[in-house]
């Protein structure tokens, strides 16, 4: 049976046609998806050409950087269109993987990847899962093909764009050790290896992927933790109903072909161990890990529900695995029913992330009031002076160099700067931005703290017209502070 086996040229239809739908939702859009991680992403890789250390910058993941920084030097709407190539492709290789395992609907795949909701706004963003998903899927892609050599080199390097990628890599190790392959598995490090060589001349640290791991945990005070089952209660972003409906089934699927091989003692023949361990495996170990990670309140992990975009071209697999189960009883008695509820739920699978509370894509209440204190800056007195801030939406809209020591400093680095070398380190006239989602967690800066510095006078305030709470329960305000000749007196400014 090749139920809804399409020609070449309908797949490329298909793609084509995702593809200049993602690129005019991204243009056309008012902001991106994600303004913290995705900015910070995109202002890497676009300055990392003239600051090159940053293309060894740990928590910038240095292959995303290198990849991804052609794009970038023409701005935030071209490294949404990179995302958008990595998520094309993704699809492509998923769907090639899917007739590889003979499934039935291959092509249904594409739209069981592209519009799982939480997969769908990383495509307008600079965040790095959409790239982790492709060198993910192609490095599958290659173990069904055996061409484990590009595999094992391929996939060695997905922990430099996401650090989970350690954890996915044993996924691959069995397999080889399964088909024999012993001299495939020391290749699994040789990403590593290549950045840790390099990275050794600018550190003088062979291990400073270990030793610059900006996850240590160091800001769980603030990030906190949550329920085991955090990622489960919230399914229906991470997939909408109706994909939900059919991972369980293609959960259920998996264990029935599993005793189905088993009882024939057909397993070697079949690709069930690279089926188990390379899809479901892979997607397994990251949810997990994430799931656990939150609970514990560990590696800074804020229970992001976006994170699971990495993986979600294995669970689109999954799902279709669990759509043929499903239909397989339908098919068999009556075609057009099947091909009606197909339909159905095509239709609610592409409908689902247009109903999220992100779509359609515009400044939030944060990056409102962000947006505000950069308009005033723009048209202030005080334009050529150096700035102090740490909110990454400043640089996008600014069109600043954030890396740039003589034109602007991040905000962590201001009371750190004054303890080492003096006030006098502190240019006068510098302008500091200080808001409430990030100066009082990553910047351990209290709003009170410089409001009451005799070296720093506030300037200007930004408060929304309805209050409202953001990370740590912080009220959510802006602040600009500029840096004094002489020390003020002091006195309550609160």
């Amino acid at each position: 049976m090749n139920a809804l086996n399409f020609n070449k040229k309908t797949l490329f239809l298909s793609l084509t046609g995702c593809f200049v739908l993602f690129c005019i939702i991204s243009f056309f859009s008012d902001a991106t998806y994600d303004s913290g991680d995705g900015i910070r992403h995109y202002l890497v890789s676009r300055y990392c050409w003239k600051h090159t250390d940053l293309l060894l910058y740990s928590w910038g993941k240095p292959i995303f950087t290198l990849i991804s920084s052609p794009f970038s030097q023409f701005g935030l709407f071209s490294i949404t269109v990179f995302n958008i190539i990595c998520g094309v492709g993704s699809a492509y290789f998923t769907y090639k993987i899917a007739q590889r395992l003979k499934f039935n609907y291959a092509l249904l795949v594409i739209p069981f990847l592209l519009f799982t909701p939480c997969y769908f706004p990383t495509l307008n963003s600079g965040l790095t899962e959409p790239l982790f998903g492709f060198v993910l899927i192609v490095s599958v892609y290659f173990m069904f093909a055996k061409r484990e050599l590009f595999a094992a080199i391929l996939v060695s390097f997905l922990p430099l764009i996401r650090t989970e990628g350690y954890f996915i890599l044993p996924m691959f190790l069995i397999i080889f050790l399964y088909r024999k392959k012993i001299l495939m598995a020391p290749l699994l490090v040789i990403g590593t290896l290549i950045y840790s060589v390099i990275g050794y001349f600018y550190y003088h640290d062979f291990f400073w992927i270990i030793n610059q791991n900006p996850y240590n945990g160091d800001n769980r005070s603030f990030y906190g933790s949550g329920v085991l089952l955090h990622f489960v209660k919230n399914y229906n972003f991470i997939w909408g109903a109706p994909l939900a409906g059919l991972f369980v089934f293609g959960m259920a699927a998996i264990v029935q072909n599993s005793i189905k091989l088993i009882r024939k003692k057909e397993i070697q023949e079949s690709r069930l161990p690279e089926e188990i361990f390379l899809i479901y495996g892979t997607f397994a170990v990251y949810f997990i890990l994430h799931s656990i990670l939150w609970w514990k309140g560990w590696a800074n992990s804020l229970g992001l529900l976006r994170v699971l975009a990495a993986v979600i071209p294995c669970s689109a697999l999954i799902c279709l695995r669990g759509l043929n189960m499903a239909m397989l009883p339908v098919f068999k008695k009556k075609k057009i029913i099947a091909y009606g509820i197909i339909a159905l739920v095509l239709i609610f699978v592409v409908r689902n992330p247009f109903k999220q509370q992100y779509f359609p894509f515009k400044l939030d209440k944060e990056q409102t009031l962000i947006k505000e204190a950069s308009d005033w800056y723009k048209t202030s007195e005080y334009t050529k002076q150096k700035v102090y801030y740490i909110y990454p939406l400043f640089s996008q809209l600014l069109n600043v160099d954030s890396f740039d020591p003589n034109k602007v400093g991040e905000l962590w680095s201001l009371y750190p700067t004054i303890k080492e070398w003096g006030i006098g380190a502190i240019a006068d006239s510098t302008v500091v931005f200080w808001d409430a989602h990030f100066g009082p967690n990553e910047c351990k800066i209290p709003l009170d703290t410089i409001m009451n510095d005799a070296n720093f006078r506030l300037i200007k305030s930004f408060k929304p017209l309805k209050e409202f709470r953001c990370l740590g329960g912080y009220k959510f305000e802006v602040y600009a502070f500029i840096k004094l000749p002489k020390p003020k007196e002091l006195k309550n400014n609160l």
